[in-house]
């Protein structure tokens, strides 16, 4: 059975108990202390999807038919949201033996909807779908349908690990009569439904699901249902409408929006009621959709028909999104389809709350009607952390969860979401373990998003196996499995921690003291230390006075300070306190709080405003204008780094933020990969953060990930970093003030040193910074 490794403290009696602060979530390789937070595993990362769409264009359909299927195979393929995923289109109709006809045809290739204008493409190659006429072969031909998409998805350039999709859009029964290649005539058709059957059983065998939706009156709704229930019945989670079943709309007009359900109910993700108005021509509407605080991936897509209307987003602070930058306030953004009648907002941890678009139509042009809806996924991490209770076998678990934007802890929020969790003994029986977020003991305070129960272990036991689960509408099942292992030596410590009135912001450099409390029922004193817990992009320490306690119960104060180049946002921290063996005897409950930039000097010593005041009146003002100086200076505005690869310069540069800041943090993103980049300290990922400083004297001083520092000329290359890498910088502060001609075109790399950043490219909206 699995054990769990242990934490090493820093030593008996040391003044400074450092921790390891870097706990950047699941792509971190390090280890999970007994009782500490545990993060899910890298293989539970989110699975991108491969997602064919066949579509009926037999004779059967009329021309706006095939437009109706053809904008909802587009919104399909420019809103999947699964990061990685790949989406093909099939035409098919079918092969009546004459030159040139093919049954099922490749209308759009197999395209990764990441890689640049994949969901433009997407947008608009749908336009190659047509009803065929009779000498293209205009009947419907469901085997070789289903047999090409098998063929795309069971190959070798199938996405990794992908989960495998095929909505197929139809309005008609199988009918081959004409196509001489399934034999006699008059069995062409139970030979092709024959042949469907082993596509069904292949379809089941390489896990992919088949979700059919029909429309018309000539629909064959067994058969729908025989497509839905043949292939793989794999869920992204145990709800029931996860489960692939046969969909008929209403009309063709209805397709668009029954097929994103579809995807929805396929993927795990949820999609909102629709927004709809009439749009005159001349005329503006604005329809106003929702997404959650829970949503770590959205997007908000647009049906205007017309293409020629024009679309504006407002996030839901009222401000106007750029569609031709690559973020919004902290999220990323993509546009597709601007000149085709979808049009899709992709945003990669969206603003929660209520999204407004603005639609304007051109004058001239007919009344028609638009319509806005939102689609959104929460991929979350669940920490499950389990810790010894107040009786003899008794354990206390705790569970909660977070997104890529901090922790989650609205009660709003987390009421659609069911939490479970249950205890494993090495004799092969279970018991649930009922958690809950009422603020009855264990769990801490009511409706803070941490959610705790107790069980009780039989004696002698010397493994617990836990299992915690959470679900629901839009958030795919995140199971997690813990092993706890009880250590008989620390059962005579019992530790607590405490803080007093927890800031609900902190900055760096900012200390925040507690208390360390300690119940030693032994009869020697023994050691118990302090070691940190803390959400990614978290930088902190935490010293202590001492770690050893006398028998009876004693105290010890402690301080935990937060670290420059910390990412802004949302953070959690949890502290541990653990024996002399590593083991973990008790986990404080999450710590939630908002890291913000330091305050300035007139914030930080606001007691100074009266005096200060008066010495302007005095002619003090000089001494205002030296510190304004002092810190322009030392402003970071302006400087640009550059990543170099074997003396090769890395494009984009990054800048960096456009706020007042002393620090530029940033980090290396796929630093050991093919295409390494620069970016901001904050997001998820690794982050060994880089930090830089402007010298009054001229140049930076810079500080690597791993602790070194270089005083560096501008246009000076580093140090190596690692796999070839190194990096320079260039103050273009003081090049603003003279213009340069815009740079030649070049398509080949740029020797080393600094260069102009590309287009479109600068620091984000919302950049980090620390005055």
């Amino acid at each position: 059975m699995a054990t769990t490794p242990r934490v090493k403290p820093a030593g008996r009696r040391t003044a400074l108990v450092t921790a390891l602060v870097l706990l950047l979530g699941p792509a971190v390789p390090l280890p999970a202390p007994a009782g500490a937070l545990a993060p899910r595993p890298g293989e539970d990362a989110p699975v991108p999807l491969d997602i064919v769409v066949l579509v009926d264009e037999s004779g059967s359909l009329g021309r706006e038919d095939v437009d109706e299927e053809a904008k909802a195979a587009s919104t399909i393929a420019q809103s999947v949201l699964d990061p990685g995923s790949r989406v093909t289109v099939i035409g098919f109709g079918s092969n009546n033996g004459e030159s040139g006809q093919i049954a099922a045809r490749e209308v759009c290739r197999p395209t990764l909807v990441d890689e640049d204008g994949g969901r433009q493409y997407l947008a608009d190659c749908v336009d190659g779908l047509e009803r065929r006429e009779d000498s293209e072969g205009d009947d419907t031909d469901h085997a070789e349908a289903l047999g090409t998409a098998l063929g795309h998805l069971t190959g070798a350039d199938s996405p990794d690990g992908s989960s495998k999709i095929v909505f197929l859009l139809t309005d008609g029964a199988l009918d081959v009569r004409d196509s001489p290649q399934y034999g006699a005539a008059e069995r062409r058709n139970d030979n092709a439904a024959s042949l469907v059957g082993e596509h069904l059983e292949r379809a089941a065998e390489n896990g992919v699901r088949i979700w059919p939706l029909g429309f018309g009156s000539a629909i064959d709704r067994d058969q729908l249902d025989a497509f839905a229930a043949g292939g793989s019945q794999d869920t992204c989670n145990d709800l029931e409408v996860s489960a692939p079943v046969a969909r008929v709309a209403d009309d063709s007009s209805d397709v668009a929006r029954t097929l994103q359900e579809a995807l929805a109910a396929a993927s795990c993700s949820q999609v909102g009621e629709p927004a709809d108005e009439t749009l005159a021509g001349g005329g503006r509407a604005t329809l106003e959709v929702d997404i959650p605080l829970v949503a770590t991936d959205g997007a908000l897509m647009v049906t205007k028909n017309n293409p020629a209307i024009r679309v504006e987003y407002l996030d839901p602070e009222g401000e106007t999104v750029d569609t031709g930058a690559a973020e919004h306030r902290g999220s990323a953004i993509t546009v597709s389809g601007e000149n085709s009648p979808v049009e899709v907002l992709r945003l990669v941890d969206p603003m929660p709350g209520a999204w407004s678009v603005r639609l304007t139509s051109p004058e001239g042009t007919p009344e028609e009607l638009v319509t806005a809806r939102a689609q959104w996924k929460g991929f979350i991490n669940t920490f499950l952390r389990v810790e010894g209770g107040q009786d003899p076998g008794e354990l206390v678990v705790r569970v909660d969860i977070r997104t890529r934007r901090g922790p989650i802890t609205s009660p709003e929020a987390l009421s659609g979401l069911d939490f479970s969790a249950e205890a494993a003994f090495p004799d092969g029986s279970s018991a649930p373990v009922e958690i809950g977020d009422g603020g009855e003991a264990p769990d801490s305070a009511a409706g803070d998003g941490q959610y705790a129960g107790t069980v009780s272990v039989p004696e002698g036991t010397g493994e617990v196996t836990f299992t915690s689960r959470v679900q629901g509408p839009g958030v795919p099942d995140d199971v997690h499995e813990y092993v706890y292992t009880f250590d008989p030596g620390g059962s005579s410590l019992r530790p607590s921690v405490s803080f007093g009135e927890l800031p609900e912001r902190v900055w760096a450099g900012q200390e925040v003291p507690g208390t360390l409390t300690v119940d030693n029922q032994g009869a020697r004193e023994e050691d118990v230390e302090l070691v940190l817990a803390p959400s990614e992009g978290l930088l902190a320490t935490i010293a202590q006075d001492d770690a050893g306690f006398a028998p009876g119960s004693s105290r010890r104060d402690f301080t935990v300070r937060i670290g420059e180049g910390s990412a802004l946002g949302p953070a959690t921290l949890n502290v541990l306190a653990v024996d002399a063996r590593g083991e973990v005897l008790h986990t404080s409950p999450t710590i939630a709080t908002t890291v913000r930039s330091a305050p300035g000097v007139l914030e930080r010593y606001w007691w100074l405003w009266a005096p200060l005041a008066a010495l302007l009146l005095l002619g003090g003002g000089s001494l205002l204008l030296g510190l304004k100086k002092a810190r322009e200076e030392r402003d970071v505005g302006g400087i640009v780094a550059t990543l170099h690869r074997d003396g090769g310069a890395l494009l984009p540069p990054l800048a960096a933020p456009a706020r007042r800041s002393t620090v530029f943090a940033f980090t290396v993103r796929e630093e050991a990969g093919a295409d390494p980049r620069l970016d901001h300290a904050r997001g998820p990922g690794p982050a060994r953060v880089h930090e830089v400083r402007r010298r009054r004297s001229g140049g930076v001083r810079l500080r690597t990930a791993d602790g070194r520092e270089q005083l560096l000329a501008f246009g000076q290359g580093s140090e190596p970093l690692s796999d070839g890498l190194s990096l320079s910088f260039e103050d273009r502060r003081t090049l603003r003030r003279t213009p340069s001609p815009p740079p030649a075109q070049n398509a080949h790399p740029r020797p080393p040193g600094p260069g102009p950043a590309a287009p479109g490219q600068g620091p984000p909206a919302d950049g980090i910074h620390i005055d």
